[in-house]
């Protein structure tokens, strides 16, 4: 349920976490901790302004030894009205 309504679409293989969030109005803020795609793991956090969905990145950390072009990238605008 939860990466539905998230929009969350992890493609490890390409390094892309794709982004697309639909908060109901019973759900107005959320928090994910340790999700993991690929080598990173990462914190997100989702919100509602009025009738739309918001979301921001607030921590990515990678495996030790993994080289920059290996990161992960969130694929969307973040806080972007949706």
């Amino acid at each position: 349920m939860l990466q539905t309504v998230l929009g969350l679409r992890a493609d490890a293989p390409h390094q892309r976490l794709y982004v697309n969030p639909t908060l109901p109005a019973w759900l107005p803020d959320l928090q994910v901790q340790h999700l993991r795609v690929g080598p990173c793991t990462f914190t997100l956090h989702f919100w509602r302004e009025g009738d739309r969905s918001r979301w921001e990145v607030l921590e990515r950390r990678a495996n030790q030894g993994v080289a920059q072009h290996e990161l992960v990238q969130v694929m969307g605008e973040p806080g972007r009205v949706l």
